[in-house]
């Protein structure tokens, strides 16, 4: 029960500091003047850095999870073929398509 108790402390925790962490980023937009309606470029430029800051926090959240889960699938592979990075590789394939944009993984919905 105690470890049940300490997933679920956690799930609230992570999911009301990234809800506070949203509105927060909601009101510096405010402060910062990008909600008006003229774009100047330092504006699109704020605006850019904190959407690749986002996506990044993204890309880093999926490596932390899905990579491990990859490495124990792959194990009895890297040991067939004497290659310990197999995993990253094949993970790494699977990924780079999906981000590349026009030819990654939703080329076919056109």
């Amino acid at each position: 029960m105690e470890l049940l108790m300490t997933k679920f402390v956690t799930m609230v925790i992570l999911g009301l500091c990234s809800f506070m962490i949203g509105i927060a980023a909601k009101m510096f937009r405010g402060v910062l003047g990008l909600q008006t309606k003229e774009v100047k470029r330092s504006q699109a430029f704020i605006n850019s850095m904190l959407l690749c800051f986002g996506a990044g926090v993204l890309l880093a959240t999926a490596l932390l999870h899905i990579l491990p889960e990859t490495r124990n699938g792959m194990e009895e592979a890297q040991r067939y073929w004497d290659i310990g990075w197999l995993a990253e590789l094949v993970f790494c394939f699977g990924i780079f398509p999906c981000l590349s944009g026009r030819r990654g993984c939703a080329s076919n919905t056109s």
